[in-house]
């Protein structure tokens, strides 16, 4: 583990932020951060009202549903405008209703 090593020096108040992969929780893993004296969190589990990403997949569905794209030709021909459909103002939204700051 060459991170433990540069945290402990640089950042020795640091906090290492997983995911739950099931590798990261295995005892041996953790209880190298503990000996390092560095703490580990863990990501809430996946919550799609805090991803952005599924209001954007949610319209571009509804689109291609509404064009009754239903065929490999017809998705072809239906997913670009389709795509085009999603505004920066639509993304700026999802971020916001998602509780994400506005970025400027």
């Amino acid at each position: 583990m060459a991170l433990l090593p540069v945290l402990r020096r640089d950042k020795p108040d640091a906090v290492v932020v997983m995911d739950n992969l099931s590798a990261h929780k295995r005892t041996d893993v953790l209880a190298t951060f503990e000996a390092a004296g560095i703490a580990v969190r863990f990501l809430p589990r996946y919550s799609p009202d805090l991803s952005p990403i599924e209001p954007g997949w949610s319209k571009l569905k509804g689109i291609l549903r509404a064009k009754e794209a239903r065929t490999v030709d017809a998705l072809d021909r239906e997913l670009g405008p389709a795509l085009d459909a999603i505004t920066a103002t639509d993304a700026k939204a999802w971020f916001r209703i998602c509780g994400y700051p506005n970025p400027n």
